[in-house]
């Protein structure tokens, strides 16, 4: 009985989605642990509250840099694969004028909201996160699409494990 229930899990698409997506979260946790560590102590407690406070600002923002496009293509691309083409357009389009339009946003305001010492990491952060994240974020929802779920958790990994790895010679350095 267990060895019958153990054989329609392991078959399972679903089953084997959820490891992949539970496998790449459970590590990603793990780097972005490590990366705080590290982090942390390479900037000491003012600049990490800055970087911090600035991060928050650009993420709370951020979000709405695809205006909810990727969305749209799981819903619409999953029943109809034919439709990629149209909605992966929508997303790029969208990002990349309502992304730019954001990053120019926080450019501005980054100065009143977070002072001079965040406004100099506002920009890189507003790029990093307004238009490459959420690319990142629209292929995973692609992947999901598709029901890729590897890929999918493969992307999240290496994006945590990116900013793990340009850390990591400047902790070692110093």
């Amino acid at each position: 009985m267990i060895a019958g229930r153990l054989r329609a899990l392991k078959a399972s698409k679903l089953a084997r989605n959820a490891g992949w997506m539970f496998a790449g979260q459970g590590m990603s946790f793990v780097i972005q642990g490590v990366y705080f560590i590290v982090l942390a102590r390479l900037l000491g407690s003012l600049q990490y509250g800055i970087l911090a406070g600035a991060t928050a600002l650009v993420a709370a923002v951020s979000q709405f840099s695809t205006m909810g496009s990727g969305l749209l293509l799981m819903r619409y691309v999953s029943p109809d694969h034919g439709r990629f083409r149209e909605f992966w357009g929508n997303v790029l389009l969208s990002t990349a004028l309502f992304g730019s339009l954001l990053v120019v946003g926080l450019h501005i305001g980054a100065r009143w909201i977070i002072g001079a010492d965040g406004a100099r990491i506002i920009l890189v952060l507003a790029i990093a996160d307004c238009l490459f994240a959420q690319l990142t974020t629209a292929a995973s929802q692609v992947f999901q699409a598709f029901e890729k779920m590897r890929i999918t958790a493969g992307l999240n990994l290496i994006t945590n494990l990116s900013r793990l790895i340009l850390a990591s010679p400047v902790f070692l350095a110093g």
